[in-house]
Order: structure tokens, then sequence, then C-alpha cells
């Protein structure tokens, strides 16, 4: 029976050929040279060149040099140690289109059971990756403000906390909390209050510098970590941040201009900071004595002394 079958493919390769055009997959074989020596139809289409600029050339003959590398390599990786192999690469077809692809790859021998070539195939994973990457970040993003939601700024804390130990490196933890955002709320409607906490959202944006973080906590309350930041730098930080929101008129859908405040507690990584949580409870600490104080402020948590409130 085996041997009919053989003898069929044999003597139908037209009909071999039209079968492995109509699979959506693109297919590909090479020699243990390298070389393309096959391919089905949804390979050229994918590469968007045709067969004859295909076959007996080698990556580096079709390829950017950047993946003609990876493949290389992966290829002499498959051919040394034998059996299958499955990885993700970026590809960028000849009409300039970028592809994430999982390549799934077997190897073939010859009559004396060494390798001759491998067969490959190419899944076409760009879009599953969106996906992954727009679900992950919704997982990390608050929905409303853009920014990074509390368990995505917390995890970002520890990992600030446990470097800044590790390297000795101060930084900083800014907890800020919209004054009297219940009133706003109370005089002006939630989809008003709404519009403040996003307005909000955007001046860290465009006030913070690059490598600081800010997220929402909860509510009205957002957190910045300032990494790499001895606390007088991050007061200046913290306070360029206040007054830029002092200044700031938002605009509402009925004409009205809104303008509030914000209470900041700064707190900086120290010697009795030994956990997250307490130098998150030393910010929160300023933060209560800042809004204690008359709000409009950013008070300073000071281990060894009074806290000091600074305007």
């Amino acid at each position: 029976m085996e041997n009919n079958i053989v003898k069929f493919i044999q003597s139908n390769r037209n009909v071999l050929d039209l079968i492995l055009d109509l699979v959506p997959i693109p297919l590909f074989v090479k020699d243990r040279a390298g070389r393309y020596i096959d391919c089905n139809k949804a390979f050229t289409d994918f590469l968007a060149i045709s067969r004859e600029e295909i076959i007996q050339k080698t990556v580096y003959e079709i390829w950017k040099k950047e993946e003609a590398d990876i493949f290389f390599a992966q290829d002499n990786e498959l051919f040394a140690r034998g059996g299958s192999q499955i990885y993700e690469a970026k590809i960028t077809s000849l009409s300039r289109v970028c592809h994430i692809v999982q390549f799934n790859k077997q190897v073939f021998t010859d009559s004396s059971g060494e390798i001759g070539g491998f067969l490959g195939a190419i899944f076409d994973i760009t879009e599953k990756k969106r996906l992954e990457n727009e679900l992950s970040q919704l997982a990390d993003t608050d929905e409303l403000t853009g920014l990074p939601n509390r368990r995505n700024g917390m995890r970002k804390l520890e990992i600030l906390h446990e470097d800044g130990k590790r390297k000795k490196r101060a930084y900083c933890i800014a907890m800020i909390d919209i004054d009297h955002f219940k009133q706003l709320n109370d005089q002006y409607g939630h989809s008003n209050g709404d519009l403040v906490l996003r307005e909000f959202a955007d001046l860290t944006k465009r006030t913070l510098r690059s490598g600081d973080v800010c997220f929402r906590y909860g509510g009205e309350e957002f957190i910045t970590l300032l990494p790499e930041t001895e606390l007088d730098k991050g007061l200046i930080v913290v306070e360029r941040l206040r007054k830029a929101w002092e200044r700031n008129l938002l605009p509402l859908p009925e004409g009205q201009l809104v303008c509030s405040t914000i209470s900041i507690g700064l707190a900086q990584l120290h010697a009795d900071c030994i956990t997250v949580e307490q130098i998150f409870q030393a910010s929160d600490k300023a933060l209560y004595a800042a809004k204690n104080s008359g709000r409009n402020r950013t008070v300073c948590f000071q281990p060894d002394k009074k806290q000091q409130a600074m305007r």
C-alpha cells in the first residue's frame, strides 16, 4: 500500500503541487545547505515575490540582513539537533509589510538517515499578538484616565523599591489628592468630574519627566514615582506639577471654567523605609499633613525631624 502511495505521488507531482497550493498556510522546503528548494503559492504571496525568485536562494538573498541572521542561526540550530522547531519572529515582506509570525519546522532525512533539509510552515500571528497587547493594556490601564491603574502602578513601585535598595539609589514617591473633589462632583456633576480627572492625567503626561510614572490609585488620588531622585529634586518636580494645575483652567461643555488645586505628600527612600509599605505610609502621612495644613501645597516627609510644609 505504501509503495502505491509513493508511486502515485511521484507520478502525479502536478497534483501534489496543486494540493499544496490550495493550502492557505505558507509552506517551504530547504535543503541542508539552507537553500529554498520548494514552496507553495501561499508562501510566494506572503513574500510578495515569484517562485522563480525564491527557489535555490538563501535567506541572505531574500531577507534583510538583520532578519536573515536570525533565520540562518535558527536553521543551523535545527540542523544540529534534528527533530522539530517552533519559534516566533518579526519579518518584513518585500512589499514592506511587517508581520509577527510563528515558524514550525520539521527535518527530513535521506535514504542513509542523514538530515537532508526541513519542511517549514509560517503562521501569521500578527493579529493575535495585537489583541493580546490590547488585552494586556486594558488590564494594566485605568479606563478613565489612560494612566497605569492601581495594580500596575503598585507593581512598578515594588520594582522601583527593590531596584533602589539593591543599587542604593534614592527615589521619591508622591501621593497626590485633588482638593475638594467631592464638591466639584456635587457642583458640576460626575461627568464633568471625570473631565477633571482626565485633564489632570493629561497634565501629568505633559509636566512630569520622561522617566517618571504617574498612576491612578483610586478616586481622585494619584501616585507619582520619581526614579533616582533625591527629596530636594523631587520637590522641584512635584511643585512644578502643583503650580501648573493651580494655573490650569478647564472649560466645561456648559461653558464654565473650573479651577482646582492639589495636595501632595512626598517621601524619599531612606534607611527607615525598609519595605514598600513603609515608604507608602510615609507619603500618605505627608499628604495628610498637607491637607490638614490648608491644602494646595506639598509636604515632604522628614524621618529625622518634624514634617515641613513647602508652599
